[in-house]
């Protein structure tokens, strides 16, 4: 006997009403022939920025994602952010269902591909190259929490150099975007600002307008990289771009 089952089509915005044979678990049966939810992704993804995954509404339906590093999701299109190596592999989606009895699509699957970000520059470490002030050499960088934001600290006889990040956690290898507003309320899981104080006579404060910032880490040490970074400063102040490399020793 043929029960009246619920079908989740995957690839449809509704519910489609047909017969299915079955026992009224609602387990999916060889008659129901649906075809796995489509999946689509920002793949590849560089490492720092967000992994995009969507697919399309379905009425009624319960969407459950599983992936690489614990990852488990409830939305029907998450966003994992600040990717890592680590997040890379194979993302599952299961569809459930609010309606009892129900013919059920199988599990689709997708695959996400990480880039590791390398900057394009490599300058010396511990340095700021910059197109109108002689080259910044820090003699002290460190990193540390202040007012529940994570900093890089460098510090020179003619220059600091400091990255501030939007919460108190460490951050992961990848790439940053700088912003230029100077609140990180509003700033993206992946922002960053990036401030320069010249040294000398007159000391003027500079802060980075965009770009992207290089997050790594050498022998467990937190390292920051930005390549031709544009700075503009206050009235008096000289606008000028940089390119720098910092070890934090501690």
């Amino acid at each position: 006997m043929k029960k009246l089952k619920t079908l989740l089509p995957a690839l449809l915005g509704g519910v489609l009403m047909i017969n299915c044979s079955g026992d009224g678990s609602g387990d999916n049966g060889d008659d129901c022939n649906l075809p796995a939810p489509e999946i689509t992704t920002n793949s590849p993804v560089q490492e720092g920025a967000d992994i995009i995954l969507e697919t399309p509404y379905v009425n009624g339906a319960i969407y459950y994602w599983t992936g690489p590093d614990g990852f488990e999701s409830y939305d029907q299109n998450p966003v994992i952010h600040l990717a890592t190596p680590a997040k890379a592999g194979t993302y599952s989606l299961e569809l459930g269902s609010e309606f009892a009895d129900v013919c059920l699509p199988p599990v689709a699957t997708t695959t996400v591909e990480v880039i590791p970000a390398v900057a394009p520059c490599n300058p010396t470490n511990n340095t700021a190259t910059n197109s109108v002030f002689p080259t910044m050499t820090f003699n002290s960088v460190l990193a540390h929490v202040s007012l529940d934001q994570y900093e890089i600290n460098a510090g020179g006889s003619n220059g600091d150099l400091t990255f501030t990040f939007k919460t108190d956690a460490l951050p992961s290898a990848g790439m940053y975007s700088v912003t230029s507003n100077p609140s990180t309320f509003d700033m993206a899981d992946n922002g960053v600002n990036v401030s320069i104080v010249t040294g000398g006579m007159f000391s003027y404060f500079y802060r980075a307008a965009s770009g992207d910032v290089y997050i790594s880490y050498v022998n467990g040490h937190i390292s920051a990289t930005f390549c031709n970074l544009h700075f503009s400063g206050p009235d008096g102040g000289t606008d000028f771009n940089s390119s720098a490399k910092v070890t934090a020793s501690n």
